[in-house]
């Protein structure tokens, strides 16, 4: 991966695994302060699908690669 597409910000669409994580997802995705597969900054929105567990964020491709680790996370995919 060169140094742009690493810290360039890109649309990801995050699918999680179970509705029931919302809440503490979006609390760790878009707030300061991440862990081990959140990103250490409030990401931004892009879309939120209202009740569906799929959001899109703004993440480097760096940041997709953790986030698809989070083990709440079924799928990240890049927007088309």
């Amino acid at each position: 991966m060169d140094q742009s597409s690493s810290s360039t910000l890109r649309q990801y669409w995050v699918n999680l695994h179970n509705s029931a994580d919302l809440e503490n997802f979006y609390q760790d995705m878009e707030t300061e302060g991440g862990d081990l597969y959140i990103p250490n900054r409030r990401v931004d929105i892009f879309s939120r699908l209202g009740d569906s567990s799929v959001t899109g964020y703004l993440l480097t491709d760096r940041e997709a690669e953790l986030v698809r680790q989070d083990s709440r996370v079924s799928e990240v995919g890049l927007s088309e």
